[in-house]
C-alpha cells in the first residue's frame, strides 16, 4: 500500500488499531432551554481546561510554537460569534445541545473545506477536533486512551487529531499510518517534531490492517507493508539500521574539530525554520545557524506576523545561539509555500517566478516590517 508520507523515517512493529467511540448525535427536543445552555457552558468550561492541560504537557514535550495549536482550539471556544450562534438554534429551535453544537460547527467544517488553500482546508480538522471535545463531554464519551501503548506500536486509525498525537509517547510508538490527513495538518506538523514517521491518506486502513499484525512503516516514501514476507522484512530490517547507525554515528561526532581530512577548517552550521530548532542543533554541536528560514514564521496562520511577534522570534534564536552567528532569510515565500495573505498570481513555472525577494519588493510593507524586526533582534547577537 502506498499512501503520503508526512514524517520521514521506518517504523517497524505490531499494529494497534485505534477505533475511536462512535459519536452518534440524535435531535431531540427540549422543553428547558435555560438547562441546555448551562449544560453547553459546562462543557466548553471542561474542554477549555482540558485543552490548557494538553497545553501545557505539550510546552514541556514539544515547546511553546507546537502548543499553541492547544491555545488556538481554546480560542475558538471563546468565539463570541460562534457560541452565540449555537445558542441561538438551541433557543429558537429547542434542540439539544449536542445537535445545536454538530449542526452549527458543520456549516464552519464546510466554509473551510470548500477553501483551496490546503493549509486554511486542513483547519477543518482542527474545528472537528474541538468540537468533537465538546460534544464528548456532553454525552459522556471517554476520548482515546495512549497511556498503555506497548513498543514498537505502529498507531492505525481513521484520524488522529492533534489532542491525539500529542498524547502519544514518542518512545512507545514506531510509527503512525491514518486515512485522513495531509502534509499541513497539525497532527502531521507534530509528528514531525516528535520524530515519528507517518503515512497519510490509506482509504479504509482500518479495515486492512488487524490489531497485531507486523507493519513496516517508511514516512518518507508513504509505503506500508502488512505481514511483509521474511525478504521485505529483512530489506527494511537492514535499511532502518542502516539510518539508525549513521544517524549514532554522527552523534559521536559531536564535539570534535570541524576539520577536512587535507586539514582545512569549515564551518558546520544547522538550517533552522522555527526557533525550537535551535535546541537540536545546539545539542549537535551546530557553530552557528547558516540559515533561518524566517517563511516559516509567516506560515500556518491567516494573517501576517507583526513586527513584535517577529522580532520575539528572532531574539529567542540570537539570544540562544550566544555568539555564534545566525544567517536569517528574508521571506522566501513562493512556488511550494504560499501564505493566505499575501496575492501571489498562478505561473507555469512558480518556483522560478513571483517569489522570494521578487514578492517582498512587490509587498514593500511586508519587507520592512521584517527588516525592521531583524534589525531591532540583530543587538542580541
Amino acid at each position: 500500500m502506498k499512501g503520503l508520507g508526512v514524517s520521514p523515517g521506518i517504523g517497524i512493529g505490531k499494529a494497534v488499531v485505534i477505533d475511536k467511540a462512535s459519536i452518534n448525535i440524535t435531535k431531540n427536543y427540549i422543553k428547558d432551554a435555560g438547562n441546555e445552555l448551562d449544560r453547553l457552558m459546562n462543557a466548553i468550561e471542561a474542554a477549555k481546561e482540558q485543552l490548557n492541560e494538553l497545553y501545557v504537557s505539550t510546552i514541556d514535550e514539544l515547546g511553546e510554537k507546537e502548543a499553541q495549536i492547544f491555545k488556538s482550539h481554546e480560542m475558538m471556544l471563546e468565539d463570541d460569534t460562534f457560541i452565540s450562534d449555537v445558542e441561538n438554534r438551541i433557543k429558537q429551535e429547542g434542540v439539544n445541545a449536542e445537535y445545536a453544537l454538530n449542526e452549527t460547527s458543520n456549516v464552519y467544517i464546510k466554509m473551510f473545506q470548500s477553501i483551496e488553500d490546503e493549509y486554511l482546508r486542513e483547519r477543518a480538522e482542527d474545528i472537528k477536533d474541538v468540537m468533537n471535545r465538546v460534544i464528548r463531554i456532553l454525552m459522556g464519551i471517554s476520548s482515546v486512551d495512549f497511556s498503555n501503548l506497548k513498543e514498537n506500536s505502529i498507531i492505525v486509525a481513521k484520524d488522529l487529531t492533534p489532542s491525539d498525537t500529542a498524547q502519544i509517547d514518542r518512545t512507545k510508538v514506531a510509527a503512525m499510518i491514518t486515512e485522513i490527513g495531509g502534509k499541513t495538518s497539525h497532527a502531521a506538523i507534530i509528528a514531525r517534531i516528535m520524530g515519528i514517521p507517518t503515512v497519510v491518506g490509506l482509504n479504509n486502513i482500518t479495515d486492512k490492517i488487524k490489531n497485531g499484525d507486523t507493519v513496516i512503516c517508511d514516512g518518507k516514501t508513504g509505503k506500508v507493508l502488512v505481514n511483509p514476507n521474511a525478504k521485505q522484512l529483512f530489506y527494511f530490517t537492514k535499511k532502518k539500521n542502516i539510518e539508525d547507525e549513521i544517524r549514532n554515528e554522527l552523534k559521536n561526532q559531536i564535539g570534535l574539530p570541524s576539520v577536512t581530512k587535507d586539514g582545512f577548517k569549515i564551518s558546520l552550521t544547522a538550517n533552522i525554520g522555527v526557533p525550537n530548532d535551535v535546541d537540536m542543533a545546539l545539542e549537535n554541536d551546530a557553530e552557528g545557524i547558516g540559515l533561518f528560514r524566517s517563511e516559516f514564521i509567516f506560515m500556518n496562520r491567516e494573517h501576517q506576523p507583526t513586527e513584535d511577534e517577529q522580532f520575539e522570534q528572532y531574539k529567542e534564536v540570537l539570544v540562544k545561539m550566544g555568539d555564534k552567528p545566525v544567517i536569517i532569510r528574508t521571506l522566501d515565500i513562493g512556488g511550494d509555500k504560499n501564505v493566505p495573505y499575501i496575492d501571489i498570481p498562478k505561473e507555469m513555472n512558480p518556483f522560478l517566478g513571483y517569489r522570494a525577494i521578487r514578492l517582498c519588493l512587490g509587498n514593500v510593507e511586508v519587507f520592512r516590517t521584517q527588516l525592521r524586526a531583524i534589525l531591532r533582534a540583530s543587538v542580541y547577537g
